[in-house]
């Protein structure tokens, strides 16, 4: 610092650091406004969006049954079966079939259906159930002989199969 400064000198130093600091002042105190002008803005939106989500859920939720409440309960089996470690689709479909009459005939379709309708949307099904894991499910099935094909499936139609062995012509 220069130490030869005049009492002049220095008072005039003052004076420009105190005007500085005023119109910074002034200028946060403006900033301040138009912050806290701001902030209610926002909050009284923020306020109306809350009731309209709010009200809008309450309507949702009164529209739309989640699938399972609007099924039957399910059974102790379909219970057991899908409280297990591993999930397995083909003894779901096993428990299906074994409603149906001895010569009822069933495909992957109706089962699929039936199914989704059943369990809706299960957390433990995860993208598992479509109509063709439901086929392979139903093809080892019948491979184990506990559901039997009555009619092979082609391109434009789906197998058919029964609970139990029809009788032979």
């Amino acid at each position: 610092m220069d130490k030869s400064l005049s009492l002049a000198d220095v008072l005039s130093r003052f004076e420009k650091q105190i005007a500085l600091l005023r119109r910074e002042a002034a200028s946060h105190a403006e900033r301040e406004r138009f912050h806290r002008d701001r902030r209610a803005a926002l909050e009284a939106e923020l306020e109306k969006a809350v009731q309209r989500y709010e009200a809008f859920r309450s309507a949702a939720e009164g529209a739309l049954p989640s699938p399972v409440e609007a099924g039957e309960p399910l059974d102790p089996e379909m219970e057991r079966l899908l409280g297990l470690k591993r999930l397995r689709l083909a003894a779901l479909v096993f428990e299906l079939a074994k409603r149906r009459g001895p010569q009822e005939r069933f495909g992957a379709h109706a089962l699929t259906a039936e199914l989704r309708q059943l369990l809706g949307d299960h957390p433990r099904l995860r993208g598992r159930l479509d109509e063709r894991r439901v086929q392979v499910a139903l093809r080892w099935l019948a491979r184990s002989r506990k559901i039997f094909e009555v009619t092979k499936g082609r391109p434009h139609w789906e197998s058919q199969y029964v609970r139990e062995r029809p009788a032979s012509p």
